[in-house]
């Protein structure tokens, strides 16, 4: 019987998520204490039902540092038993290159295979990317509160062995979502 690409036993499952849309300004004047807005709280939301509804529901977040994507990374693990992990190589300032250090350490850790990772562009553009197309990937754009499937059929060599199943995004923008 044929296995569908997402139910491969050994495959690492990515969600790569960007942030829920986040305010413009923080009560402290620093980027990086930014909160969502409602609607970035509605985006996560949305978000989390999917990933609660999956057959093979992640076991593992990792997060940027970042209010706005802790915020996003709660409001997921609000519907997962799972791990959080805050990883600062998520954070502003990082490459894709860096995250995928971080993935290689990860892939390795045989107990998590569907993971999700709450971040920030350009870097998570890069990263589906690199993952998809290899080194020289062109970025695949990513909005607030959306998040690319990512497949890794060989987690142990990630680059440019990712298969993009599609993008996730609220019900306001129906052609961008693919189950």
């Amino acid at each position: 019987m044929a296995r569908t690409a997402m139910d491969r036993g050994n495959a690492l499952h990515l969600y790569i998520t960007r942030h829920g849309k986040a305010q413009p300004e923080s009560p402290t004047g620093r980027d990086e204490d930014r909160p969502l807005r409602k609607r970035g709280e509605r985006q996560a939301h949305h978000l989390a039902e999917i990933f609660a509804a999956l057959d093979r529901p992640p076991t593992l977040v990792m997060t940027s540092p970042l209010k706005r994507a802790i915020d996003t990374a709660q409001i997921i693990l609000a519907s997962l038993d799972c791990e959080c992990r805050v990883e600062p190589i998520l954070g502003l300032g990082h490459t894709a290159s860096d995250v995928v250090e971080v993935l290689e350490v990860i892939s390795r850790a045989a107990d998590h295979r569907s993971i999700v990772l709450v971040g920030h562009n350009p870097q998570l553009e890069t990263l589906v990317g690199v993952l998809t197309s290899g080194p020289t990937g062109e970025p695949i754009r990513l909005r607030t509160g959306e998040c690319a499937v990512v497949e890794i059929s060989t987690p142990e060599n990630p680059v440019g062995t990712g298969l993009l199943h599609g993008l996730w995004r609220d019900g306001r923008d129906d052609e961008r979502i693919s189950p």
